[in-house]
């Protein structure tokens, strides 16, 4: 990129000024089926002029060569591009796709002349008094007539920026052409004054307010109140009219009229026309925007603000209200916007957000991942991003360094730090996870104090016009009113976001989820739901495979009949089955080929492999420690992973009766367990005469597991009640484990570590 023609072409257009750049960066340049040039993602940052300057040719350089780069020839007064929201400037421009000669006609010694690389971009110099942007709206208009230019006279206009790339040629199977500066041969002498220019120019039919569309008559109000009657009556006054025109304008903005409105009256009040004459619209567009402001910021009466809390408002008419349509992400759940992502605990909300996040990058753009639950960046959200494909080394991807996110005490310097990442690449993914470990120390329960700290992520996702995803969990308790009324606490956790969107796993097969969209501005009510599976994926350097999302497709079932049959907990009778059956063929047969261990299991129960193999990671070591993984390398690559039981006791659930013969015959000796925050803790059968264990008993202190009695309390023939079983755990950092002793609800693992 030449970064020096950059710096001198951006220095040139807004000497002088202050305000924001709007810089456009078009990701995925293409051809569509009917041959258009398209991108696949186009985002918009804005940098502060001049201060950011450097900024903002870095993330030309950076993106350059493979995105088209635009620039606003406008400054902007807020982070915005819609209309209205552009400063004044010292130049008009046109956008000449075939130049018909016209153009040496306007060309003085300042004005600047762009090479696209696909036709000319003229910046025509306007004098040293920077005008306001609606007259140099006009003045496009006119300079487009008179070149035969594209319809490129807005002021949200976007025009390619000098120093980067065309790359068109590219996407129609040749090179990228280079966007430049150069000096024509023909240019005049001096630069024209406004009013060389006004007489050069052709005029535009109808002139009016109307720019980027059809010429507009202005509809007057059907009743008009007497004291602006009064004002349209009078006389002009020499010295005066320009007080007059305010008069009249103030007057009907406070009066509730639409732009529109005022500006059909203004054209009939005398002493407005006398004053502006042929520049009338212009200048009264001007006012009423004025006028409007000053309203804002001091109110009708004129009082100023204090402070946030006290400012004041003025009521607008709707008729000046501009309507939006919904933007989508990804159609029909995503839109750009605050979700909550809501769905009982297991149900693979991480899993899919990971899916969303891994699009996300793929287009492009930077995620946002704020994680505050139970799930650790090392091993669970990073592993799984890789997983779903994403590359050891990504750098789009952001986490936090420090302290815990509060909301809303926090958002100021959120939105700075988003901002930071911004500039770089636009973002398009903030997460939350889950998003009640970021309110701080409002009440889960108050409508307010949950509103409170969660309303500011929509202001958040329109500043960067990108998904902003929250997780909660819904009620494990049985769901009769819809899967609305599962989701945990207040109900502005539902009522805040701009959707909701609930997951659910499948009344059949238990690694199926559905998702759908059950709350939302504009919702029409028959939204489909969509499928997905969980699979599991082999990492590298990874121990156990790794859940990710593979889409199926539109699902025909109700999120809120399947919140409503799915019972609280995990898996059905066919998923213990499959457990029970990895655990008894490990047992007889040993070390088994996991791909043909899951197909056995599969064909025998009737489910699906896949469903079998992420079934499979409960019992590994993130899950009870029953069964152990081993790798098996060709050519330096894993080729096959193997399956064997970890010499672990089978316990609880997966409980093995052992059939002893004794004088009078066989007992069972079975030792329950209950899994609790990722730790096994065993416990006798309470039904047995022996009863449970007293966790507090000093003289289990130190002991690795508990003593396996027969109903009567006895060991087994050969065992002795000092033999001891091993309690296997998981600890997050030194892995499995076992447990050395339980006291008042710690549980102190032999590793060291304590949960």
């Amino acid at each position: 990129m030449n970064t020096t023609e950059a710096r001198l072409f951006l220095e040139t257009l807004y000497m002088g000024l202050n305000g924001l750049v709007a810089i456009g960066i078009g990701f995925g340049p293409h051809l569509d089926e009917k041959g258009a040039y398209k991108h696949k993602c186009f985002q918009e940052s804005f940098f502060g002029w001049p201060e950011q300057i450097d900024q903002i040719l870095s993330t030309a350089e950076k993106y350059g060569p493979t995105a088209d780069v635009y620039v606003c020839p406008l400054l902007r007064d807020r982070h915005s591009r819609e209309k209205g929201t552009g400063t004044s400037g010292f130049f008009a421009w046109a956008d000449v796709d075939e130049p018909n000669g016209r153009e040496p006609q306007l060309l003085g010694p300042s004005s600047l002349v762009v090479d696209s690389g696909n036709g000319l971009h003229p910046y025509i110099y306007l004098g040293r008094n920077d005008l306001p942007a609606e007259q140099i709206e006009q003045l496009n208009r006119r300079i487009a007539l008179l070149l035969d230019a594209d319809s490129g006279w807005s002021e949200t206009k976007y025009l390619r920026l000098p120093g980067t790339w065309n790359h068109k040629g590219a996407a129609r199977g040749g090179a990228p052409l280079p966007v430049r500066l150069v000096d024509p041969v023909d240019r005049l002498g001096d630069d024209l004054n406004l009013l060389e220019l006004d007489a050069l120019l052709p005029p535009v039919p109808n002139d009016s307010a109307a720019t980027d569309g059809e010429p507009i008559e202005p509809p007057e109000p059907k009743r008009v109140a007497d004291p602006i009657v009064k004002l349209l009556n009078e006389e002009p006054i020499s010295g005066q009219r320009s007080e007059q025109a305010h008069r009249l304008i103030g007057l009907c903005v406070d009066y509730l009229l639409a732009d529109a409105q005022i500006l059909a009256l203004a054209l009939r009040h005398r002493p407005t026309v006398d004053k502006y004459g042929s520049r009338a619209a212009t200048e009264i567009i001007r006012s009423i925007k004025k006028i409007r402001a000053d309203r804002a910021s001091t109110g009708a009466n004129g009082a100023k603000a204090n402070g946030a809390g006290d400012a004041p408002f003025t009521l607008q008419p709707i008729a000046s209200v501009e309507m939006k349509s919904i933007k989508w992400f990804k159609k029909p759940l995503w839109q750009i916007g605050f979700h909550l992502l809501a769905a009982r605990k297991g149900s693979g909300k991480g899993v899919f957000i990971t899916s969303l996040a891994i699009e996300v990058l793929e287009m492009g753009m930077s995620v946002v991942w704020f994680s505050g639950g139970e799930d650790s960046v090392q091993t669970d959200i990073k592993p799984r991003l890789v997983a779903a494909g994403m590359d050891h080394d990504e750098q789009n991807l952001y986490t936090p360094d420090g302290r815990r996110l509060r909301l809303p005490e926090d958002v100021d310097h959120l939105r700075e730090q988003l901002r930071v990442v911004h500039a770089l690449r636009p973002i398009g993914l903030i997460v939350f996870d889950p998003l009640g470990g970021f309110t701080g120390k409002a009440k889960t329960n108050s409508d307010e104090e949950v509103r409170a700290a969660i309303t500011p992520l929509n202001a958040l996702a329109d500043e960067f016009d990108c998904v902003v995803a929250g997780a909660r969990n819904v009620t494990v308790k049985k769901i009769e009113h819809g899967a609305l009324a599962g989701v945990l606490g207040s109900s502005s956790w539902v009522d805040v976001p701009r959707a909701v969107i609930v997951l659910a796993k499948d009344d059949e097969d238990p690694h199926i989820r559905h998702a759908q969209c059950v709350a939302g501005n504009r919702r029409s009510g028959d939204e489909p739901a969509v499928m997905f599976r969980v699979d599991g994926v082999d990492v590298d350097g990874l121990d156990e495979p790794l859940p990710v999302a593979v889409p199926i497709g539109e699902s025909t079932k109700s999120i809120d009949d399947l919140l409503m049959k799915q019972p609280p907990g995990r898996g059905g009778t066919k998923s213990k089955d499959a457990l029970m059956l990895i655990l008894d063929i490990l047992d007889e047969e040993g070390e088994q080929e996991s791909d043909a261990l899951d197909a056995r299991v599969a064909q025998a129960l009737n489910l699906s492999a896949g469903t079998v193999q992420n079934l499979r990671a409960d019992l590994g070591p993130k899950g009870v420690g029953l069964i152990r993984y081993r790798k098996s390398y060709g050519g330096g690559l894993i080729e096959r992973w193997y399956v064997s039981r970890s010499g672990a006791p089978r316990q609880g659930k997966f409980a093995l009766d052992l059939d002893h013969e004794k004088n009078d015959g066989s007992s069972s000796y079975v030792l329950e367990t209950s899994r609790v925050d990722g730790l096994v803790e065993n416990t006798l059968d309470p039904s047995l005469p022996g009863g449970k264990p007293d966790p507090l008993d000093p003289s289990i202190s130190g002991r690795q597991g508990l003593d396996l009695v027969d109903a009567a309390g006895e060991p087994p023939p050969g065992v002795t009640k000092s033999a001891q079983l091993p309690l296997v755990a998981y600890c997050p950092l030194h892995g499995e484990t076992t447990i050395d002793r339980m006291r008042a609800g710690i549980t102190f693992l032999k590793c060291g570590c304590q949960q």
